[in-house]
């Protein structure tokens, strides 16, 4: 009788400790599976309606437009913000630049001329990845220093990612490691937006395969000839024959057979019954609700124009 008695209290006191070790991990360490974006759902917002985007910033941040080459935005904690209002030469270092986005034209940034990227040397170790950033193809630099130069002692570290937009680069640039999370979690929240370049873009509805997409306002699109639909081709202006709706691509003259002049951008999609393709340059877009495979495929020099379509992809419902 003791015995039972006392297994009772046994159990009653292992179900108090789980139920409250549960309270606990659940007020501590959140709920299973809920996503770092979360993170910044009270956070400011900056928008960019020249060039088309926005991006989050912490609550006890601030952000300035520097007067110097390129007018970079400067995001740092509000006091910083502050000082640097008052007098840009209160940065005592380039650390205290904190993090900064900047637009750079596409001619000098593809041709090397600015910004200095991905190149290690006495003083510096760079390494670099891709980055997808919600669909946005880019670069991420990690330099670190290997001497002295400067504010910077060896071992710190600097960050950088390059996004392409249609007639330059978005740069975003971390000069104080850290605040690499704070860095990392606005990267996470940046997104295009209605207005600036891809607002004044043209959208291509198809109510029969159920998606839309938008394209740049001086390109065309037309049915590819040769793959059934959805298939299509989006064409630059020069590119593009007269009136016929149904050939508005050019074809190249004197080729074996029949095929688009290089430059385009192909929009396809894959049937589920087929194994997926392993092209790398074919860049995915969805599923479907049938779960089939939806593409876009660039030729020619377009990989710029491509990344800023694949966010505004979307099936309608």
């Amino acid at each position: 009788m003791q015995y039972y008695a006392f297994s009772k209290i046994w159990i009653l006191i292992t179900l108090i400790v789980f139920i409250g070790g549960g309270i606990f991990a659940w007020q501590y360490f959140g709920v299973p599976g809920k996503e770092a974006g979360d993170e910044t759902a009270n956070w400011n917002t900056y928008e960019n309606k020249e060039y088309g985007f926005e991006i989050k910033y912490p609550q006890d941040w601030d952000y300035t437009i520097l007067e110097m080459p390129n007018t970079p935005i400067m995001f740092a904690p509000q006091d910083i913000i502050t000082k640097t209002k008052q007098s840009i030469t209160s940065i005592e270092s380039d650390k205290s630049f904190t993090l900064w986005i900047t637009i750079y034209d596409k001619v000098l940034f593809e041709g090397g001329i600015l910004p200095y990227r991905g190149k290690s040397n006495e003083y510096i170790k760079v390494i670099s990845s891709d980055v997808d950033v919600n669909g946005v193809k880019g670069n991420y630099y990690i330099s670190e220093y290997l001497k002295d130069k400067g504010s910077y002692k060896t071992g710190e570290k600097t960050a950088t990612i390059d996004l392409p937009l249609k007639n330059g680069y978005l740069s975003m640039n971390l000069f104080d490691y850290q605040y690499v999370n704070i860095f990392e979690k606005m990267l996470s929240s940046f997104k295009f937006i209605e207005g600036g370049e891809i607002g004044s873009w043209q959208t291509y509805k198809n109510q029969e395969f159920g998606f839309e997409i938008k394209y740049p306002g001086d390109w065309k699109v037309a049915e590819n000839l040769f793959v059934l639909k959805p298939s299509l081709v989006f064409c630059p202006a020069n590119l593009a024959t007269d009136p016929d709706p149904e050939v508005i691509c050019k074809l190249k003259t004197g080729a074996a057979k029949p095929q688009y002049e290089d430059g385009m951008i192909y929009l396809f999609k894959y049937d589920k019954s087929v194994s997926k393709p392993n092209n790398p340059a074919y860049r995915f877009l969805g599923l479907d609700s049938q779960g089939n495979y939806y593409y876009l495929y660039p030729t020619g020099n377009n990989e710029l124009i491509l990344n800023q379509m694949l966010p505004t992809f979307r099936f309608l419902r």
